[in-house]
């Protein structure tokens, strides 16, 4: 899951946190301070306080008025270029998150699933569900539980869990050096779309938690103590999985964000998914995952990035993703979509003008 470098409690492992090599792709660290003021450096806060002193004109009562004229209206969009990325971001997601709701579905006191829903909006929005989902029962759990069991097994003379270390652990972090070596992603080069990567990944991870919260299923390792996973295990529902969730938004969100553009003609769109499906299965193999979880994390990708991209568009339309929580018990990650998993692109979603400026920004950074 992005964000999730906080694992300095566990001695190691926190020095994955920040992905140095990749400056100005963790925590936008090269976007904060800007020209508005110090950055917070007590040494240059004194050197402005000096030079202020020396520059300013002595015996000045009130300072020098610059004339300043407001935007033309209130909520002018035009603005919206004039922030900073992390602004933008608020917005944006802001704007996608008040478009939504989470409702529990079955009797009052007892639900027996989770959707998350289209709110009704302007004339011919309506309430559409974007995502079902019941939670995993008892049967399921423990045929899953013998796939991810035997998932790191030996094969060849080595574990799956030895020949997939390095990426495990590596992804632990966002995932964003992987993607970036099949699209060339540089922030200085494609920046709205390094924004809209975060916008994608932060939809879907907040819809992702809101599920894991709601359906808290338990993870593999609550029911054993032979699995051993190689990686710490989250303080967080399993189901469904936010690495197969963040991963499959990225590269579904790139996919309709490029369309028509040669980065898509030339099949990256395909590498993308495999991509996503190997961080999917590498969370398995790991043992902090079933592989249900990935079946659903790359349903509510599917779902959220549609109607991202209805909401950024306006004429884009998205689908409905149903529950599988126990449709394959004893199946594993299968990534073909069927007609029963997801149903075709209908529902129609209110514009947001905002993150039309960004997606359409994203877009034109490509050929």
């Amino acid at each position: 899951m992005a964000g999730w470098s906080g694992w300095s409690g566990w001695s190691g492992w926190s020095g994955w946190s920040g992905w140095s090599g990749w400056s100005g792709w963790s925590g936008w660290s090269g976007w904060n301070g800007g020209a508005g003021g110090a950055s917070g450096n007590p040494l240059l806060t004194q050197a402005i306080i000096n030079s202020t002193a020396a520059t300013v004109p002595t015996g000045a009562v009130a300072p020098t008025i610059s004339a300043y004229a407001y935007p033309a209206k209130i909520d002018d969009k035009s603005q919206f270029e004039s922030w900073e990325p992390n602004v933008r971001y608020e917005l944006c997601i802001s704007e996608l998150l008040s478009r939504v709701e989470f409702v529990n579905v079955g009797p009052p006191g007892a639900p027996t699933s989770f959707e998350i829903k289209q709110r009704t909006g302007a004339s011919g929005i309506t309430s559409t569900a974007l995502f079902k989902s019941a939670r995993p029962n008892a049967a399921t759990l423990n045929a899953q539980l013998a796939l991810t069991f035997n998932a790191g097994k030996t094969v060849g003379g080595s574990s799956e869990r030895q020949l997939r270390m390095e990426e495990i652990v590596t992804q632990l972090e966002p995932q964003m050096p992987f993607w970036a070596t099949a699209l060339f992603l540089q922030p200085a080069i494609k920046p709205k779309t390094m924004e809209m990567i975060n916008l994608m990944m932060a939809f879907s991870s907040i819809c992702c938690m809101r599920v894991k919260h709601a359906l808290a299923v338990p993870r593999p390792a609550s029911f054993t103590g032979e699995l051993q996973p190689i990686v710490p295990t989250p303080a967080h529902g399993s189901f469904p999985s936010g690495h197969a969730t963040e991963s499959y938004a990225v590269a579904y969100g790139l996919t309709l964000l490029l369309s028509g553009k040669q980065a898509m003609i030339n099949g990256v769109d395909v590498q993308l998914l495999a991509q996503a499906k190997r961080i999917a299965d590498n969370r398995v193999i790991a043992g902090v995952h079933y592989h249900v979880d990935s079946q659903a994390g790359q349903l509510l990708a599917k779902a959220s990035m549609d109607f991202l991209a209805a909401v950024a568009t306006g004429t884009a339309r998205f689908g409905t993703a149903h529950d599988i929580a126990n449709a394959a018990a004893n199946a594993a990650f299968n990534p073909a979509i069927t007609p029963a998993q997801y149903t075709a692109a209908t529902g129609l979603a209110q514009k947001s003008e905002l993150i039309c400026k960004l997606w359409d920004s994203a877009s034109a950074e490509w050929a």
